[in-house]
């Protein structure tokens, strides 16, 4: 019942609910301390294909609203996770896996066909690896700190990341986060619904060349992870 409220109030204040089912009021969702902390270890330590690192991930980076006592528990009860987790080592082999749209002749890698044909997927290929090593950094630090510009930064503080690749990182993320933020703004003014993807050639030089040094600084953080950190054959 007091799932149900939640999800009420959330959309008389205008707030959809989510087409993927990660709602208040789904089983999956809707459990005690005690059924968290099971489902936590096994999605930790055997995990289930991507379908656990999402639920995981969803959970340690969720912020209680109803129920604060039990929602912080067992976000710090997530974060207690071993460092050779299931958890952690899939978490950073998809940081690493979904690379920026950069091409091997320095020209971005578009969409070649269907509805966004030309265009760039920023949020899924370019904000995602930020956002995901920022989750890493949280995991391994077990930080309940939930900004992925603080991620960021603890992440050079313990070691995680270099000074500077902490800092590329947290002026790609924001460089990249405006750009999203102007185009879809710039989709409603015009009538159209926001999307995700931009058209290289709607930007003007600077912005072109300040976008392909974001995706730089983000594969270049990816190799080095990816050669220190990522177990070779899994």
């Amino acid at each position: 019942a007091s799932a149900a409220k939640v999800l009420d109030a959330a959309e008389a204040c205008g707030l959809e609910r989510c087409s993927s089912g990660a709602n208040a009021d789904n089983p999956l969702f809707n459990r005690s301390i005690e059924s968290w902390r099971a489902a936590a270890k096994h999605w930790e330590d055997y995990g289930a294909g991507s379908a656990s690192l999402v639920l995981i991930a969803m959970v340690t980076d969720s912020r209680p609203v109803t129920g604060l006592s039990l929602g912080r528990q067992f976000q710090r009860d997530a974060r207690k996770a071993p460092p050779k987790s299931w958890f952690r080592r899939q978490m950073l082999t998809e940081a690493v896996q979904v690379k920026p749209p950069l091409g091997f002749v320095r020209d971005f890698v578009v969409e070649s066909d269907g509805e966004h044909r030309g265009e760039l997927h920023i949020k899924g290929r370019a904000l995602y690896p930020i956002v995901q090593i920022g989750r890493w950094v949280a995991a391994s630090t077990g930080t309940l700190v939930a900004s992925t510009q603080e991620r960021l930064a603890l992440g050079a503080q313990y070691g995680l990341l270099s000074a500077d690749e902490a800092a590329a990182l947290r002026h790609a993320h924001q460089e990249l986060y405006e750009l999203v933020f102007a185009t879809e703004i710039e989709s409603l003014r015009q009538g159209r619904p926001p999307s995700p993807y931009v058209d290289p050639k709607s930007l003007d030089s600077l912005s072109r060349r300040q976008l392909r040094q974001s995706f730089k600084a983000i594969a270049e953080v990816q190799e080095r992870l990816e050669n220190e950190w990522v177990p070779r054959g899994r």
